[in-house]
């Protein structure tokens, strides 16, 4: 059985090793003693030794008891593990814990070499199965916290190990004694180290799974704040340009959302408009006019009709736009659909259905869909307020005027979820209007 316990170890510290190499990308970033992950990689590593030393334990017969050492300090290193998932490790803990291990391994040193092989191997059994109990224990601490499904079959392996330990040195009664080594043994024996060694296996490949989720998570989260912050900055910089002082940007918005649940509830683009999207679109619509920024306020705020050349300038707003909220888009890494989404209303949202828009000529469906929708929603917005070149018009004459542009200007589907929102959209720009009154009356008085 020597040559097949070798292998057997060989391949089992392969896999161990690959898995605490791969354990050291998250101790790069987090060297402490509550960072799971730093005992994630000090168990992998230990392991991946212990056995390494038992495939060369018949050449030298101080292997075993290295092997051994190393095996109980990578359990030792899975128990503050489990412990560092949901609880804090203080300085004093870990100095009581380190003790532990050192009179542990200082125990077993003598008994090496006061005792037989019966007296190592049970002292091993025992200990591994105090120190399993114990990570049973820390893990059901772990469920208060984190219910994952991965320390779940952890917690399962670990049980089947103490019933296998269990089960070869205190129920079967095995003569220990009469073995001249670890790897001198009967076959059912030899399974029953198999299925140990493989329990140990699937513990390090789920807590692989495990911390691989949880980084993936905690990524997510991390960029979801850096877009969020972003979206701030952003939106703090579109509002300082709005004419309005941010009601523009806030009944688009609203007009934006509303269109896009009409639309879908129609019949039109449901398979674009999820409930998902419907929110990215509503986030996004703020950003439509960010590249105002780069307008000069003398055509940005002239009272008059723009000249050709200004015009153009005042046109170039829309690439602009775009331009800036791709570079922030840049900024995070694995970004959702925000700033893209804001990217293309920014840029498309002055296309018209016909191709006689700007800056590309879209014409169609070539248009992306959140630009069409914002297109309806800023011209709306834009007819039935009060603009430093013109007066406001009433809610009736915008109306009539997106009704009569439909398929020239816009979508048809986005007009015909329009005409079902008319009285939304009159009912919100009337709030506004009321709000701001309300404002200038107290302002004056």
């Amino acid at each position: 059985m020597e040559l097949t316990n070798q292998i057997m170890y060989l391949g089992a510290a392969l896999v161990t090793l690959v898995i605490a190499l791969n354990s050291s990308v998250e101790l790069k970033t987090r060297i402490a003693i509550n960072s799971s992950g730093l005992y994630w990689s000090i168990a992998g590593y230990l392991m991946a030794l212990s056995c390494f030393s038992f495939v060369f334990f018949p050449w030298s017969g101080k292997a075993l008891t290295i092997g051994d050492l190393l095996q109980l300090g990578s359990d030792i290193a899975l128990g503050l593990l489990f412990r560092a998932i949901y609880t804090r490790i203080t300085k004093k803990q870990l100095v009581y814990f380190i003790s532990g291990t050192l009179a542990t391994c200082m125990l077993y040193v003598w008994v090496v070499i006061n005792g037989n092989y019966g007296a190592r191997v049970e002292f091993i059994a025992i200990s591994t199965i105090l120190l399993s109990l114990w990570q049973l224990y820390e893990l059901h601490g772990c469920f208060k916290k984190d219910k994952s499904y991965y320390l779940r079959f952890i917690y399962l392996a670990i049980f089947v190990q103490i019933a296998l330990l269990v089960s070869r040195v205190i129920v079967t009664g095995l003569d220990l004694s009469a073995h001249a080594s670890t790897f001198d043994e009967h076959q059912d024996e030899f399974f029953v180290r198999l299925a140990y060694i493989f329990c140990y296996i699937v513990i390090f490949i789920f807590l692989g799974n495990y911390f691989y989720n949880h980084l993936w998570k905690l990524s997510i989260s991390l960029n979801q704040k850096q877009e969020d912050n972003m979206l701030s900055i952003l939106n703090s910089l579109a509002l300082a340009r709005d004419d309005e002082t941010g009601h523009h940007i806030l009944r688009t918005q609203k007009y934006v959302h509303a269109l896009a649940i009409r639309l879908k509830s129609i019949g039109f683009y449901g398979a674009q408009l999820e409930e998902a999207y419907v929110d990215i679109l509503y986030k996004a619509a703020p950003l439509h006019d960010i590249g105002k920024v780069g307008i000069p306020d003398q055509i940005l705020n002239k009272p008059g009709r723009l000249t050709v050349e200004e015009r153009n300038i005042m046109m170039t707003h829309a690439a602009m736009g775009a331009s800036i909220l791709e570079v922030a888009k840049d900024k995070i890494e694995n970004t959702n659909d925000v700033l893209s989404v804001a990217s293309t209303i920014a840029e498309s949202h002055h296309e018209k259905w016909d191709g006689t828009g700007y800056p590309a000529g879209l014409k169609g469906n070539a248009i992306p869909l959140s630009a069409r929708i914002m297109a309806l929603a800023d011209v709306y917005d834009a007819l039935t307020t009060v603009r430093p070149y013109k007066k406001a018009w009433t809610h009736e004459d915008a109306s009539e005027e997106i009704i009569r542009n439909s398929g020239i200007a816009f979508d048809p589907a986005v007009v015909e979820a329009f005409i079902s929102e008319k009285s939304y959209f009159k009912e919100v720009a009337e709030a506004f209007y009321l709000e701001e009154r309300a404002v200038s009356a107290a302002i004056g008085s």
